[in-house]
């Protein structure tokens, strides 16, 4: 399963295939174009005042890494990113320790 990225379990891909069969590949390709294109679309990027936590899967193809991720952690005024090897575009599903632990660190500090 390559969306979620190249070490997810066999049991986490065999609780994800009946979404990923069940989603339309046209929406969910049209999502995938959405991503951050358009400068203009970060405008809002400025509007947060609290701290943001992005956490990003190195190997999600459906949003690249550079093209989304990045440009919205550098115009948040304060973001930190994260990126995770061996993660595609599920972090919270395909490495949902590394991800609970991250937030829980976020929140507490």
């Amino acid at each position: 399963m390559a969306l979620p990225g190249s070490r997810v379990t066999p049991e986490t891909a065999d609780l994800m295939r009946p979404v990923l069969r069940a989603t339309d590949p046209a929406g969910f390709m049209q999502l995938a174009r959405f991503g951050v294109t358009d400068p203009s679309a970060l405008d809002f990027a400025a509007e947060p005042t609290l701290p943001v936590l992005l956490i990003h899967g190195k190997e999600d193809q459906a949003w690249p890494l550079a093209a989304n991720a990045v440009p919205l952690a550098e115009a948040l005024p304060d973001a930190r990113l994260v990126e995770l090897d061996w993660v595609g575009h599920f972090p919270a599903v395909a490495d949902w320790r590394t991800v609970n632990r991250l937030v829980a660190d976020f929140l507490a500090a």
